[in-house]
Formats: structure tokens, C-alpha cells, sequence
């Protein structure tokens, strides 16, 4: 067996009833609250060995001393008790006990007394329960407030269980809610009041009889046997008439007149059952409670608490059709536009400086990463999962990507010493993009496989619950690290390179550009470590914080990539006829070409030749060895910072100066 209230929640570990348990009982057990307590998930998780109600005990006595009716509405309930409880004082009687409202703040019977007022406060018999934000049910709040405070008090509202059957066995309080037991000899039983005459309420507890699903098929054939015997009619009356339970949930024994003899069949008949809230995830009862005891002990009004209440087991998300998520749809979908429609300005002849340096093929490798990163938004919004998270971080990072690679590649071709790697590189750019882009997939795309995120579930300050993804921890949390260190470490090949570049002259713009990329990159990789990092403790704020970087992300490259570029191109304008000119000891230079040459020893550390390519502006360096010893070149002793460099003349206007 197992309490109706957690039943729900262990869902997964049931069979369904339906398949071991005949027509001919299922048939008695479908009534409407059934149907609320049995079905889960279109599933027949339990049925009722016995149920449990709540009813309201009125003091024999003092009603017919003072001749005053059962009360039928909560109203009643207080002008009755409010009556009696004066006419009491004027004989000198102070201490009548007037109601028990059976709020314990410890139990979870609160939970089923605070669920009986809301209901009672539908519109008709046949509604539904009133939902937390309606004003039914914050009028259903206030009239417990009110209760509590005309006619009873804190201590004789919090009075747990055993106190209350002690002091309904001695007959003293005046009313009393609690569940129905026979203490008939002092109290009339009747429904709770409504908040109109005819309609009441009584909160339904009782065991489930289940069956695991975790057995042989045998013994499930075998339990639900034994499910049928318990629940069938002879027995289930037996068990009634002998007081061996309080209800039986069978829809057709009420109307057996051999046992409507022994107990009183019109009051049965006569309840309005409700369910208390299931408990479908961790900790529910003990929320509820605490929100619950905040408005009747505390300092916060109904209609907070019960919107604390409704949000305990809600997970609330931004959807892509609200208010919030059109706005990050609207904006993301703005700057995709503007950024497509204004790249198109590389195709015109007064741009063409734009791909000087990159053709314009390669330069909308980055204009589609800035668009990818730019509609991160559709990612944040609606349901989140372990796997969406994990996509989100692919699929921004491959954004980044597509804005960085080509940077690299731009790089290897331009690098001062010519190589097989620059060659190969200059030759084939698209398929060395292509190669770093693989190794990229193919390291984020194991997050897609083995999911570093998990979702959890989070409280912000005015009580909203929400699904954040968070570091699942462990290995997953190393192989996070492991992508924050890989992108770190691409970084670091671009500055480096760029800086073994820096003096030439070719792409100078172009390398300025780079480093204003770079380190915008790393300062944005910073902020979202840290974003995905710190715990969120807000919906919006975290949705809020996420999605404008990702657009400031996006939008800032786009700036750097070509406005910025633009920018220094009206200011510096590139020349049509060269200025610049390097001159050295060297007649065998090709004629109206001289670059400018470093010389490095063979045995210079890395370092050395770090700083040599970074002071050299041809496109290969010359290595110092007794192979390249010549009279001609006046070689030093050691490797010069600056031959001579003038841009005073063009290389077309050059003499023999230097002979």
C-alpha cells in the first residue's frame, strides 16, 4: 500500500491496473475524485484499499442549548460561533474553545485543510477547484484569516492531531474540522460549510493498493488477485460495518440497504470530495507549508502566498510566443538583417579594399558566425533540456569559430618565414578552414553525446521556480574546462602569430583588426565563463544577461569586422603607387621590390626568432649558415634590430645610395 499523496510521484515503478485487475471491480471505482486520485499519465496507478475525509463536528450541547442549526456556510459557522461564544461569557464562561481549524504548521494536513476552504469556494457543486490566482481562491484565504481571528487563534488553529482527539473525546471544543472518526456521543458530523449554502468540501487521504512493476508477470497476475479480494463488495462492506475503516471508495455500496442499516448511507453520499495537491516533486509539502504558515502566522497577504503556492510546482520559462521571447526574437532577427543587408557593401567597387587582404568568399565565413551567434536567443527560450543546453554551447561556439578560423588561416599564409605550411595554406585556405572547423565539431560535439549540463531547479527571490542549466560536475565539469582552455589556447596562436607579423606592412590594417578581435573575444569568453559559472538566481535576469551578450557579442564584431575597417580606410587611405621602401645591402634584390630581411642564426632561441619574424616585413627571412655567407652581405656578428627603413621615397625613385 501507499499513501494516495505520493502515489503520483512514484508513477514510473506501477503497473497499470488495468491490465491485472476485471472489469467488474473497475467499473465501482469511477467516480470523478477517483479519476483524480488513480490516473496518472492515462495510467491506473492505485485504487483505494480505503479512503480518509474530513468533516465538521458541531457540539451537540451548545446548539440545542442555544438553538442554533449546523452551520451550511462558513459565514454561519462564524455569527453561530461568535452567538455561543458571547452568550457563554455572560454565565461567566470564558474558556469555550469555539473552532478548530486544524492548520498544524509542522503537518501536511495544513495542506488539505487550505485545499477544502478553496475548493469550497468554487462557483457551483459542479466546478472545479478555484486556481490559486483566481479571487475565489484568494476570498477562500481570507476567510481562514478571518475565522482565525473572530472566532478562534493561532494556538487552537496549530493544535496537532493527538490534541485534538483528546479534546474531541471530552467534548469541549464548540466546532472542530478534523477527520472523521466516531465521536458521535458529544458532536453532530456533517459536510464542512462552503462559501455558499450547498456547496462543501471534504479533503479525500487513504492508501493506494499498487502493484510493483519491477516483478515476474506471475506474481503481478497473482497481486492483482488479491487486489480484487480486497476490494470487492462483501468485503469491503464487512470492513465498514465492523468499523475497520472510515470509507469505502466503492461507488455502488452506499446504496446496499443491508448496510445502510448499520451506518448513516445520506452522509456519506452526502460529501464533496477534493484532492490535496500531489506530490510530484521533492520537498512540495514542505513549501507549501511554509507559505501557507507565512500567511496565517506571518506578515504576507493571500494573494502572495498563493502565488508562491502555485509556483512550487510550476517551472516557469520564457516561451518563444511571449512577451519577452518576441522581443529577443525580434532583436536577434533585426541584427541578422542588418548585418547581412550591410556585408553586401564588399561587393561594390568603392569597397574593394574590404577584401584586399581576404576574398570576398572568405569574408562571409565570419559574417554567417556573427549571424549564428547573433540568433543564440532561439536557444535560451522554451523548454530547457540537458541536450539544449549543451547544443546552445555548440552551436555559440561554432559561431565563434567561423569568426575566428579564418583570422588563423590569414595568418599562416602571411607568415614571415615561407614555408610547406604557408604554401599548403595560401594554396588550399578553404580546405585548411574546413580541417580546423572538423577538429572544432568534432571537440564540442561531444558535449552533444555526453551532456555536461544537467537541468536544476531554482527559486528566485519572489518565489518563482525555473529551470536553469548548471555544470553537471565531475568529469563533465574537467571536460568543460577543457573547451574554456582550447579556446584560450586558439587565442593565443593568434596573438602570436599576429605579433610575428606586426611589421608587415601588407596587411598592417588588417592585423590591427585582429588584435581588437582578439581581445574582444577574450573578454567576452571571460564575461560568459563567469555568467555560466555563478549559480542564476533569477529567470529574467539570467535569460537577460545571457542574450545581451550574445548580442553585444555579435554586434561588436560586426563593428570591428567592417565598419572598423572602413573607418580606417577613410583615414588612411591605401596608396595606389608605392611609398614605403626598405633598403639593405643587397644589389641582388629583385628591382623596385626590396624587403626588408632579418637575419637569424641557426642556434637563436625560439624566442630570438620570435622577435626576429616580428621586426621583419618580407615574406621570408633569411637563416645566417656558412651556406649563406657572402662578400656581398656584410653579415654582423649578430643579428641586427633595423638595416635602414625610410618611406621618404618610393622604391621607383631609389639610386645606387648604398654603393
Amino acid at each position: 500500500m501507499m499513501n494516495i499523496v505520493h502515489t503520483k510521484r512514484l508513477e514510473k515503478y506501477l503497473v497499470d491496473l488495468r491490465d491485472y485487475i476485471s472489469q467488474e471491480i473497475l467499473s465501482n471505482y469511477t467516480s470523478k475524485i477517483l479519476s483524480e486520485i488513480d490516473y496518472f499519465k492515462n495510467k491506473l496507478i492505485g485504487l483505494p484499499l480505503h479512503i480518509d475525509n474530513t468533516v465538521l463536528y458541531s457540539n451537540k450541547e451548545l446548539l440545542n442549548k442555544y438553538k442554533q442549526r449546523i452551520p451550511k456556510t462558513w459565514d454561519e459557522l462564524i455569527d453561530t460561533a461568535s452567538y455561543i461564544i458571547n452568550e457563554e461569557k455572560k454565565q461567566g464562561k470564558n474558556n469555550l474553545i469555539s473552532y478548530l481549524g486544524h492548520f498544524p504548521e509542522k503537518d501536511e494536513v495544513s495542506i488539505c485543510s487550505a485545499t477544502e476552504f478553496i475548493y469550497s469556494f468554487r462557483k457551483d457543486v459542479n466546478s472545479n477547484i478555484p486556481s490559486y490566482h483566481s479571487d475565489n481562491a484568494v476570498n477562500a484565504f481570507n476567510k481562514i484569516k478571518e475565522i482565525k481571528e473572530k472566532i478562534s487563534s493561532d494556538k487552537n488553529f496549530q493544535l496537532d492531531n493527538d490534541t485534538i482527539e483528546s479534546l474531541l473525546q471530552q467534548g469541549k471544543p464548540l466546532f472542530a474540522k478534523y477527520w472523521k472518526t466516531p465521536f458521535n456521543q458529544y458532536y453532530y458530523i456533517s459536510p464542512l460549510p462552503g462559501n455558499k449554502e450547498g456547496i462543501s468540501s471534504s479533503c479525500i487521504g487513504g492508501y493506494h493498493l499498487i502493484i510493483n512493476n519491477n516483478i515476474s508477470k506471475e506474481k503481478k497476475v497473482a497481486a492483482g488477485k488479491v487486489i480484487e479480494f480486497f476490494l470487492s463488495k462483501n468485503i469491503q462492506k464487512k470492513y465498514l460495518i465492523n468499523n475497520m475503516m472510515n470509507r469505502s471508495a466503492r461507488s455502488d455500496i452506499y446504496n446496499d440497504e443491508e448496510l445502510c442499516k448499520e451506518i448513516d448511507c445520506e452522509l456519506y453520499n452526502s460529501f464533496q470530495y477534493v484532492s490535496r495537491p500531489p506530490e510530484l516533486i521533492e520537498n512540495y509539502s514542505l513549501e507549501y507549508l511554509k507559505f501557507l504558515n507565512q500567511f496565517l502566522y506571518g506578515n504576507i497577504n493571500a494573494k502572495t502566498a498563493l502565488t508562491y503556492i502555485e509556483n512550487i510546482d510550476s517551472f516557469h520559462q520564457i516561451e518563444y510566443n511571449s512577451t519577452f521571447g518576441y522581443i529577443m526574437e525580434s532583436v536577434s532577427i533585426l541584427i541578422i538583417f542588418i548585418v547581412l543587408l550591410s556585408s553586401g557593401i564588399m561587393f561594390m567597387e568603392n569597397f574593394k579594399f574590404l577584401s584586399k587582404v581576404f576574398s570576398k568568399t572568405f569574408l562571409c565565413i565570419p559574417i554567417l558566425g556573427i549571424c549564428m551567434t547573433g540568433s543564440y536567443a532561439f536557444l535560451l527560450l522554451g523548454d530547457l533540456t540537458g541536450f539544449k543546453c549543451s547544443l546552445g554551447m555548440v552551436y555559440f561556439f561554432c559561431g565563434s569559430t567561423l569568426i575566428l578560423y579564418p583570422l588563423i588561416v590569414l595568418e599562416i599564409i602571411y607568415f614571415p618565414e615561407k614555408n610547406k605550411y604557408t604554401t599548403f595554406a595560401k594554396n588550399h585556405k578553404y580546405l585548411c578552414f574546413i580541417i580546423l572547423l572538423l577538429m572544432d565539431l568534432v571537440f564540442y560535439g561531444i558535449s552533444l553525446i555526453i551532456v555536461p549540463f544537467r537541468i536544476e531547479r531554482l527559486t528566485s527571490s519572489d518565489g518563482i521556480h525555473f529551470k536553469a542549466c548548471v555544470n553537471a560536475g565531475g568529469l563533465y565539469r574537467i571536460y568543460f574546462l577543457s573547451i574554456i582552455a582550447y579556446k584560450f589556447i586558439i587565442f593565443s596562436i593568434i596573438i602570436l602569430l599576429a605579433f610575428t607579423e606586426w611589421s608587415r606592412k601588407e596587411i598592417k590594417k588588417e592585423l590591427k583588426i585582429i588584435f581588437i578581435i582578439i581581445y574582444t573575444n577574450i573578454l567576452f569568453t571571460v564575461l560568459f565563463v563567469i555568467i555560466r559559472c555563478l549559480p542564476p538566481f533569477d529567470l529574467y535576469t539570467n535569460m537577460f544577461i545571457r542574450w545581451f551578450l550574445s548580442v553585444a557579442y555579435s554586434i561588436t564584431n560586426y563593428i570591428i569586422l567592417i565598419p572598423l575597417q572602413i573607418y580606417y580606410e577613410l583615414r588612411n587611405p591605401s596608396k595606389k603607387n608605392g611609398n614605403e621602401v626598405n633598403i639593405v645591402k643587397n644589389s641582388e634584390m629583385e628591382k623596385n621590390e626590396i624587403n626588408k630581411h632579418v637575419f637569424i642564426r641557426r642556434t637563436d632561441s625560439y624566442i630570438s626568432k620570435i622577435i626576429g619574424y616580428h621586426y621583419s616585413m618580407g615574406s621570408q627571412y633569411l637563416e645566417y649558415n656558412s651556406s649563406t655567407k657572402d662578400k656581398n652581405l656584410n653579415f654582423p656578428s649578430s643579428r641586427p634590430d633595423v638595416i635602414l627603413y625610410t618611406d621618404i621615397i618610393s622604391s621607383s625613385q631609389m639610386t645606387d645610395i648604398m654603393e
